[in-house]
Order: C-alpha cells, then structure tokens, then sequence
C-alpha cells in the first residue's frame, strides 16, 4: 500500500499542502479522534456526515467506509465558502450549523 495507515496519509496530505504540492483538496477519512494525526486535520474545514458512506467509487475501484466519516477541506479558507454550501446539507460543519456556546 503507499500509506500504512490513514496517520501517515493525513500527514503527507497536510504537508504536501504546505509545501505548495497542491492548493485544494478535498479527502474522505474515517472518524479517529483518538489519533494524533486526525486531530490536525480539525483545524481545517470539515464535515461529519450524517449517514455512513457504505459505498464510496472511484474510477476503477471500489472502496468500502464502514465507520463515521467526514470530508475535510484542505486548501485556501478562501475557496471554503463553496465546500460549505456543497456539505451544509449532509452533515455537521463544526463552527457552522453544530451547537455553540453563545446560544447558551
């Protein structure tokens, strides 16, 4: 396999995106708060959806998600506004349409 794991995944992705590799990304991951790696990608624009993606095709193959995921938007915060209107509706976007503080 390229990645061992999805930790060495996540980590390659968030450091060819700061070394100019690539401006805009968008990756499907599995929910894993407990690993280090994945707690990084929070600080960028994300999506838990709301149902589990039983099927996800890419051209050629198939790939079986059979836990939680989440879509993370990795690029300029800029270009953001368009991922949050494409997602709002299948998930929560933290910092968006999940719970805050203020409204307590």
């Amino acid at each position: 396999p390229l990645f061992r794991s999805q930790g060495s995944f996540i980590e390659k992705v968030i450091e060819f995106f700061h070394e100019g590799k690539f401006t805009t990304g968008l990756f499907v991951l599995e929910v894993a708060h407990g690993l280090p790696a994945f707690i990084r990608v929070l600080s960028y624009p994300h999506c838990y959806l709301s149902r589990k993606i039983r099927r996800f095709e890419l051209p050629g193959r198939k790939e079986e998600i059979a836990k939680q995921a989440v879509i993370v938007h990795i690029g300029n915060y800029s270009e953001a506004d368009g991922f949050l209107k494409a997602f709002l509706p299948h998930g929560i976007i933290p910092g968006l349409n999940s719970w805050s503080a203020s409204q307590l």
